[in-house]
């Protein structure tokens, strides 16, 4: 008799995401049911990824008896613009696009 795979939620609104890290478990094979919860974070503004990632862990915590993993990333253009847009990249991208943060890097070109 095989044993009932563990479930384990992804916490996550992007389905793209999701689908992502579903291919990966079901390549690998492991040992947990893959499911999404699109259960509404709290996302700060904060100097770091770190900063960031802790503190929707901590709002989902209280929401959540179960197991379960979320993911939170930056964009980070080294050269030349040091490092930004960063932690910031979803607040640049919605108010500057794609366009401006080019437009940035050809200025110092």
């Amino acid at each position: 008799m095989e044993k009932e795979k563990e479930t384990i939620y992804f916490i996550t609104g992007n389905n793209s995401k999701f689908n992502e890290i579903q291919k990966l478990f079901q390549k690998e094979d492991l040992s947990y049911e893959l499911k999404q919860n699109t259960i509404n974070t709290t996302e700060i503004q904060a100097s770091s990824i770190k900063e960031v990632a802790i503190f929707k862990l901590n709002s989902v915590r209280g929401k959540m008896n179960c197991s379960f993993f979320i993911e939170d990333a930056g964009f980070f253009v080294d050269t030349p613009l040091n490092g930004f847009p960063g932690v910031y990249s979803k607040y640049v991208l919605n108010t500057i696009g794609n366009k401006g943060i080019l437009n940035l890097i050809k200025d110092f070109s």
